[in-house]
Parts: structure tokens; sequence; C-alpha cells
């Protein structure tokens, strides 16, 4: 299949609090240069779509909701305007990694 026609969408309401909690606790405790340098990257909301998107060669629509508890059904919707829109194969729409329903040209609502 054309990786140019996958694409990948993840939702989270608000995620890396366990990644926040222990660098700043390592902040206060130890000073800045013991903060990880991979930090920013556990926080951002782009950086699982981004991860899975390399990890699987997708290169088609490819980045990260953040909307609470509205989340995966944003997810989903994107991925099915992705479909139609942009990139006409297959767009996955997940929230927490937890599979919500990969849609496909030959599934879809």
């Amino acid at each position: 299949m054309n990786a140019e026609r996958i694409g990948v969408i993840v939702g989270s309401a608000f995620g890396g609090m366990e990644s926040y909690e222990r660098e700043t606790l390592k902040l206060d405790k130890f000073g800045p240069k013991k903060v990880g340098p991979f930090t920013i990257p556990a926080l951002l909301g782009n950086t699982a779509s981004g991860v899975i998107g390399i990890e699987f060669g997708c290169k088609g629509p490819n980045y990260g909701l953040v909307s609470a508890c509205a989340t995966a059904s944003h997810a989903m919707g994107e991925s099915m305007y992705a479909i139609q829109v942009a990139c006409g194969s297959g767009v996955g729409g997940v929230e927490y990694f937890k599979l919500v329903y990969p849609w496909t040209t030959v599934r879809s609502i």
C-alpha cells in the first residue's frame, strides 16, 4: 500500500503527567542538568502519532488531538475526514493507545 495514503491521528485528553512529575521533582532536587532531554517530547500531544507513524512507515496525515472527554470522537471524525478528503486509503484514530476504530475506504461509517 502507498505509505503516503496512510495516516495516524492520536487523541489524548491530557498526557505525560508521570513524566512531568518525575522531571519536575528532579529539577527541584538536583537542578536543571539532571532533567532528561526527552522531557518536552514526552509531554507534547503529537509525539505519540509521530512515533507510531515512524514505526509503521505512515507518511499521510499525522497529528495529535487534545479535546478532553471528546478526544476519541474527534479522532474518529478526523480520521473519517482524512480518508474522504486528504488521504484516501486509511487512517487510524486512537485515544491513549487504545484502538478506537481503524477506518479504511472499505470499512467506513
